[in-house]
Order: structure tokens, then C-alpha cells, then sequence
């Protein structure tokens, strides 16, 4: 039996084995007539892999040319008609650094993986690498558009108000200001609103950040809303000049300055009063020119809107007394304490007298109204002199000197 089979195996052995070789030579072919192998292109984004490599150097890369992966791939049609770019995969890895300029890139499938050839056409990713720098910096709180009529903006502040950055030393030692701004447009309360801090330059240019790493998202930025109100300002001054001196005038400027805070504490505000004791005219003999700061006369919870607004420019005139000399009549001298039967004779119709005080007074002067008076009271009949008191305002006028009146005194 054993050898029937064995004949069976064995005979013509030559021809079976070329039948067999015929067979799968045949096989091989009608396989590629109904399945060839074709060529088709792909294209797919490199990632980048151990990126931290560089970090760990204090280096930061950026990416130059090479971000793309374009290759081609071999497969049967079977295989390929099935194939998208999402079954391949371009990795970067950073620790295959060459020349700290270009990174290989692998390209590999990830379906039918023993089935496809691939061919690479981008074959790395080129970069250009710098130092990593980090720093830190003040958000300063801001503000945009204009709060509801007869309000403004009191105070702003941040929460948290320092921003750490790290990132390619270009471009975080060309930061100058971190920002963060609220809209205030319309608003007549007190608000508050989450903001993106605003990176600028030197030139105020906003600072692209896509190439940072900031520690901070987002900020609270409060704006306290205050009334405003126009308050007019008080002035004056204490003491007097010095002898024949007299302050003549007192003006200032402004006459009024805007103020803001809350309700309560404007609805009571009428004036801002500046203390007399901060003007002393004691012993002046000529102009004072000063500058006063009003802030410090401020109700508490109330400040200037303009903070440029706080002096107030003061001017105080000191004129001195001078003297004219007038010729008024003796018929405008009353006689004080005469007798019932005693007359005074005055010699002359007129009689002149020096009276001392500021021009403007004296030009108000007319000798023909000035009137005064004597006092004979004792005087027996016969000539005479005695001290004339002129009936004018003391507050404004004085006589230079004593002015004796002759007169006869004489019975009627």
C-alpha cells in the first residue's frame, strides 16, 4: 500500500513540480491582473514629539518649513481604495535634534501597515530655535467708552495683578505693558467683568501671544462708579495790612471745580471752602500771588475728577493810603455846644483839610458835600481855634493831620 503511494508521490516528480511552479507563476499573475499594486500621493500635519527636549535647555523652537508631510504610497488597488491621509501619521521627534536646525520626520501607517510602501518626500522639519526667557509684569486696570451722563469712572483695580510669561526671549523682552481693559459705556454702578489681559510693545502694538505661555487667562477688573457735581469755591483772607495799607481786591481762579464720590456725600456739598488762615494779609505792603491746593479742603470721600484741578491761583491787591488835599466850606462846619445866644464868625468861606485814604475813595470825593463839625462848648466870646471832626466813613477815609478851625465866637 505504502509503496503504491510512494509511486504515486514520486512518479514524473520533475513534471509536478513544474506544473506546480507553472501554478503559482499563473497564480501570481491573474492576482496582479485582478489586484495590481498602485502609487498614490498623501499629505498629513507632523507632530512633534518630546517637544520638552528643547524646553529642558532653556530653548524654545519655532517651526520653519517641513509642517506638512508629503509622501507617496505603493499598495494593491484593494488596499488603496480604502486608504485616507487619517490612516498615516508624520512624527517630529525632538530628541532626533540635528544641528539644532532640522528634526527627521518618520512617516508610518497605521492600517494595513505591512501592506502599503511609503516613499517620502518631506523628509524633515525644519526649525529655528532660541533661548527661552521668562518674566513677570504689572496688569495695569483700564478703562473704554464713557460711564451714564453725570458719572464717571472713580477707581479701577485687578485681581490677580501680576502676569508670569515665559516664551522665545524676542518676543517676551518686546513686552512694555499688560493691560487689562472694561467696558464702562453707559454704566451708573459699580462693575466688575472677567477680561483677557492685552500684551503691548513700547509702541502700544498688541503682542501676539499664540507663542506664550501665560499663567493667567483671564482677570477680574472693578470699576467704582462715581456722581460728579460742580461746586463752587469759597476764599478769603484773614488779618489786616500793615498801617496805611488796605487789601483792595481778592480774586481766583477757578471759581468752581467738579468733584466726585457717592450720593450722600454730594447731595450735602454746596461749597469747598478754602480756611481765611491760609490767606494772612497780616502786615502786607504789596500784592500777594499765590497757589493754593484745594484737595486738602476736601470732604472725606470726595475728590477733584481732574486731579490737575487742585490749584487754585489766588491774587490779593494791597494798596497803599495816600493823601489829597481838599478846600471845603466853612459853611458846611457845624458848631457843637454854642450857646442860645453865642454865634461862630468862620474868617474865611473855605478851609483846607488833608485826607488820607485809596485813590478810588478819594476820587469819590466832593469837597462842596463834605461836611463837619467843631465843639465850643466852654468857649467864652473872642477868637478861637478847635479840632474839626469831618463827618466821613472811618472805615475809608482819614485826616492826615489835625486840622485847627479859627473862628470868632460872639453873642447874637
Amino acid at each position: 500500500m505504502l509503496k503504491k503511494i510512494g509511486d504515486l508521490f514520486f512518479k514524473n516528480l520533475g513534471l509536478k513540480i513544474l506544473a506546480l511552479i507553472i501554478s503559482v507563476i499563473l497564480w501570481y499573475v491573474v492576482l496582479n491582473i485582478n489586484d495590481p499594486t498602485v502609487s498614490k500621493s498623501f499629505s498629513c500635519a507632523v507632530s512633534v514629539e518630546n517637544a520638552d527636549y528643547l524646553t529642558n535647555q532653556g530653548k524654545t523652537y519655532e517651526i520653519v518649513n517641513g509642517s506638512t508631510a508629503y509622501f507617496n504610497v505603493k499598495a494593491p488597488r484593494s488596499i488603496m481604495k480604502n486608504l485616507a491621509s487619517s490612516d498615516f501619521k508624520a512624527v517630529a521627534d525632538m530628541e532626533n535634534l540635528q544641528d539644532m536646525s532640522y528634526v527627521p520626520i518618520e512617516v508610518t501607517a497605521t492600517r494595513y501597515t505591512s501592506q502599503v510602501e511609503i516613499i517620502r518626500r518631506t523628509e524633515r522639519l525644519e526649525i529655528e530655535t532660541e533661548d527661552l526667557m521668562s518674566g513677570q509684569y504689572i496688569i495695569m486696570p483700564d478703562s473704554r467708552g464713557v460711564p451714564a451722563e453725570g458719572c464717571i469712572v472713580g477707581g479701577l483695580s485687578v485681581s490677580p495683578n501680576v502676569l508670569k510669561v515665559s516664551g522665545p526671549a524676542s518676543v517676551v523682552q518686546s513686552i512694555s505693558k499688560v493691560s487689562a481693559v472694561i467696558d464702562v459705556q453707559d454704566v451708573a454702578t459699580n462693575i466688575s467683568d472677567s477680561v483677557i489681559p492685552t500684551l503691548m510693545d513700547e509702541e502700544y502694538n498688541v503682542i501676539d501671544t499664540t507663542k506664550l505661555t501665560l499663567n493667567l487667562s483671564s482677570v477680574i477688573v472693578r470699576a467704582d462708579i462715581l456722581n460728579t457735581k460742580e461746586v463752587a469755591l469759597v476764599v478769603n483772607a484773614s488779618g489786616e495790612p500793615r498801617e496805611d495799607y488796605k487789601m483792595v481786591n481778592l480774586s481766583y481762579e477757578p471759581k468752581s471745580c467738579f468733584v466726585m464720590g457717592d450720593s450722600a456725600s454730594l447731595n450735602s456739598l454746596q461749597t469747598i471752602v478754602i480756611p481765611e488762615d491760609v490767606l494772612d494779609v497780616t502786615d502786607a505792603t504789596s500784592d500777594i500771588h499765590t497757589v493754593v491746593d484745594i484737595s486738602a479742603y476736601l470732604p472725606e470721600g470726595v475728590a477733584l475728577v481732574n486731579a490737575a484741578d487742585k490749584n487754585v491761583a489766588v491774587d490779593i491787591e494791597i494798596e497803599a493810603a495816600v493823601s489829597r488835599n481838599f478846600r471845603i466850606p466853612t459853611a458846611n462846619i457845624t458848631v457843637n455846644d454854642a450857646s442860645s445866644n453865642m454865634e461862630a464868625i468862620f474868617p474865611e468861606e473855605e478851609i483846607q483839610v488833608s485826607i488820607t485814604g485809596l485813590r478810588e475813595d478819594l476820587d469819590l470825593l466832593n469837597p462842596q458835600d463834605i461836611t463837619g463839625s467843631i465843639d465850643v462848648s466852654g468857649f467864652a466870646p473872642g477868637e478861637h481855634k478847635a479840632n474839626l471832626v469831618l463827618d466821613l466813613d472811618e472805615e475809608k477815609y482819614s485826616l492826615t493831620d489835625a486840622v485847627s478851625v479859627e473862628f470868632l465866637l460872639r453873642r447874637t
